[in-house]
């Protein structure tokens, strides 16, 4: 997953997981090349709201990018202010469930 890969397999493969991964990789290739009503990236849109450029900050964004794909319960989880409603917004935003991206 570090090098790159969105998502992986396991055997036995479960037809109905491949079709939604396909279909995954499928959307994220045409989104890749389009832009949200704001010109920006579906991706980029959606972590607008969220602001810092610190190296934590950065693995938050990256964390919010891989689970966002997933159907996992996400807890999202710390002190008061720091920005748990944002990131949980984010990451619907960025799932399967949400229809603001303009490439789903």
């Amino acid at each position: 997953m570090r090098g790159g890969a969105t998502d992986y397999l396991t055997k036995p493969i479960d037809v109905r997981r491949l079709e939604k991964v396909l279909a995954h990789v499928q959307r994220a290739a045409r989104c890749a090349g389009r832009s949200a009503p704001c010109g920006r990236s579906c991706a980029a849109s959606a972590l607008r709201r969220m602001i810092g450029a610190s190296a934590p900050m950065q693995a938050v964004y990256d964390q919010v990018l891989k689970v966002a794909r997933t159907e996992a319960t996400v807890l999202v989880t710390g002190e008061t202010g720091t920005g748990k409603e944002l990131v949980a917004e984010t990451l619907h935003e960025l799932s399967e469930r949400s229809e603001a991206c303009s490439c789903r």
